[in-house]
């Protein structure tokens, strides 16, 4: 009598490898979303190192840091349509591995967006489909909300929040202090410039943030500036108005708050999503990543690392002040001694990771 030969699987077999296959995929699904992030904070790292690599060399041919806030080159300093604000980018393009862009943002001929009667001549610059620019190195590819073409997302350190009443005191002061921050407002009279050497000199180039992440840097307000200091659609008039000239702070830099004076920062702890309604712009500067549990930050050495996201205000100011034991309240009067420690140099890798 013949005997029939299996040859194939029973359906209890076949269960038995699916599930052995969905564990599997369990257990390995997550370790590849894990190296995925892990990769995309690698090359948000390598970013922000080349970032910190053009400052520096920019640094080194001005003798200053780059300000946050700046006015084109060639453009009459007059209440008119030539007057333009950018924020810390524009400057430093050519540093930036964009010499092409830079030579187009220092051209008088290229005039505002609604302004030049040819596109091609146009500022800031747009391509044959009418978008901004993209450069890649001002971006962290794990974050997936990137809405606009000029996205920026890392800052340079402005040290506190500016207070523009101290132009009008009657012994004139600037908005914000040296000893406060490492990039400042140059459009207005006397700017303060801050440099490798003075940092170096004081609480140490180590130990002194020079730029941050901060994906919120061009979302705080629904007219979005990018790195070229425009919002799309924006006339020269535009870029004349109060808000900008004030609120560029606000979407170019992280700040830092005197605590004593004012208790604004624990409304927003560093990398957190702003999600109370009634927070205001300046809220919006302050270290933020698309990274879980803290944000890549490149020294004034030109030294990058990832820093906690738990570290404490204290240390923050620390960090960001360049003569924490001198900093200078900008809204105080007249202009006192804030209360941000001083850290020797270098600041303990568990400090950053706590």
């Amino acid at each position: 009598m013949s005997r029939r030969t299996r040859t194939g699987f029973t359906l209890v077999e076949l269960l038995v490898v699916i599930t052995i296959i969905g564990i599997l995929a369990g257990l390995l699904f997550p370790a590849i979303q894990s190296m995925r992030n892990r990769a995309r904070q690698t090359e948000c790292l390598n970013n922000i190192t080349q970032v910190g690599k053009g400052t520096l060399s920019y640094e080194s041919a001005k003798q200053r840091f780059p300000g946050y806030k700046n006015q084109r080159p060639n453009f009459p300093n007059t209440n008119d349509k030539n007057i333009y604000y950018v924020g810390w980018v524009p400057p430093m393009l050519s540093y930036l591995g964009r010499n092409d862009l830079y030579n187009m943002y220092s051209d008088v001929n290229y005039l505002g967006l609604g302004v030049a009667a040819d596109p091609r001549k146009a500022w800031p610059p747009v391509d044959a489909d009418g978008k901004h620019y993209r450069l890649s190195v001002l971006t962290c590819p794990a974050d997936a909300e990137q809405t606009i073409d000029a996205e920026v997302q890392f800052v340079p350190n402005g040290g506190a929040m500016d207070n523009y009443a101290n132009l009008s005191l009657s012994t004139p002061q600037p908005p914000d202090f040296l000893e406060n921050g490492i990039s400042f407002d140059q459009t207005v009279p006397n700017p303060v410039k801050s440099s490798v050497s003075y940092v170096a000199s004081k609480d140490g180039v180590g130990t002194t943030f020079m730029f941050t992440e901060n994906e919120d840097a061009d979302r705080g307000d629904p007219t979005v500036i990018g790195w070229d200091g425009f919002a799309k659609g924006q006339t020269p008039t535009d870029v004349q108005t109060d808000w900008a000239k004030k609120k560029l702070e606000f979407f170019n830099c992280v700040i830092w708050f005197n605590t004593v004076k004012d208790a604004p920062a624990p409304k927003v702890p560093l990398n957190k999503e702003v999600e109370d309604s009634t927070i205001t712009e300046e809220h919006f500067a302050r270290p933020r990543s698309a990274h879980s549990g803290g944000f890549n930050v490149v020294f004034c050495d030109g030294h990058a690392r990832f820093v906690s996201e738990d570290i404490s205000y204290e240390l923050y100011k620390a960090l960001m002040s360049a003569d924490g034991a001198n900093g200078r309240d900008p809204f105080a009067s007249p202009p006192n001694k804030m209360t941000a420690p001083t850290y020797s140099d270098p600041v303990s890798d568990s400090q950053l990771e706590q």
